[in-house]
């Protein structure tokens, strides 16, 4: 269902606008899949702020790049990195921490699954015993990093600062790529489709830690909140299928996911941040703000 239809379609709200929660993918969603540019989604980010209502990145970088990232938006919010591995609040929006949760700069981090290097052993022992062919982060320097995602150096060091998973490219063949999959379980690690990398990481997924971040809201706000979840490839299924209103970002060749959902799912007509930033002008064009 593409989202420019009637205001009427989107009724699954509460009257109250301020009872929304957003939780956004980043790479081909809000940034743009090349340039990494959130130009385009100013005009709506800059609306939802001042309406106070919370903008979640929920993605698979790292807390180092998203740290980052957060000083250029001019923000200060949890953030879901790692493809939920890990869930970084801000001190001084956050309960006392809690032996599972450690302090770096000013986020409180939380993480829901197996560490780092624990994955890399598991990685190194797979890749030794049926002599598969990929290349992860581990493998590669900042520079080969760089040159394969368009960061620039900085970017690409901090992107290779890994807490709990690992991008990787997959240079062998689809039936080595099934067993390589299937022995990740049997570690208890699983496999999902970022925009540029395959990413392996534990028993984690973006909807649960978003589930999470909800549950925080809502014992601070005392009431229930409607969540909108938006992205752009395989590894936001599970959180679009989630939320209350899913809105499917289009990617730059125009193609987009498709998936069956019980609740309601959007298609942007524009490709990135700009479908980002379309469908949040026309979502806060047609309802009440107070």
């Amino acid at each position: 269902m593409d989202y420019n239809g009637s205001p009427s379609h989107m009724n699954v709200l509460r009257e109250n606008i301020k009872d929304l929660i957003v939780f956004t993918d980043l790479d081909g969603t809000l940034l743009d899949h090349d340039t990494y540019s959130f130009d385009e989604a100013m005009p709506a980010l800059n609306r939802l702020r001042k309406l106070g209502i919370p903008v979640i990145p929920t993605t698979s970088k790292t807390f180092a790049e998203l740290e980052v990232l957060l000083q250029e938006l001019d923000m200060m919010s949890p953030v879901i990195v790692e493809n939920g591995g890990v869930i970084a609040i801000p001190i001084s929006n956050d309960s006392p921490t809690s032996p599972q949760q450690h302090r770096i700069g000013d986020f409180n981090l939380s993480h829901t699954t197996v560490d780092y290097t624990s994955i890399i052993e598991v990685l190194k022992n797979i890749r030794a015993k049926y002599h598969l062919k990929f290349r992860g982060f581990n493998d590669m320097d900042v520079a080969e990093i760089s040159e394969i995602t368009g960061l620039n150096f900085e970017k690409a060091e901090n992107a290779k600062k890994r807490l709990c998973s690992e991008p990787l490219i997959w240079v062998d063949s689809d039936k080595n790529l099934n067993k390589f999959e299937n022995e990740l379980k049997r570690y208890h690690l699983s496999m999902t489709q970022g925009g540029r990398f395959w990413h392996v990481m534990g028993e984690a997924s973006k909807s649960k830690a978003m589930k999470e971040v909800v549950e925080i809201y809502q014992r601070k706000l005392g009431e229930n909140l409607t969540v909108i979840a938006l992205g752009d490839n395989a590894n936001d299924i599970s959180m679009l299928k989630s939320a209350d209103i899913g809105v499917v970002i289009r990617r730059k060749d125009q193609s987009c996911l498709s998936f069956e959902s019980g609740n309601k799912i959007y298609t942007s007509s524009l490709s990135g941040p700009a479908g980002w930033n379309a469908f949040f002008m026309h979502f806060l064009d047609n309802y009440p703000t107070s």
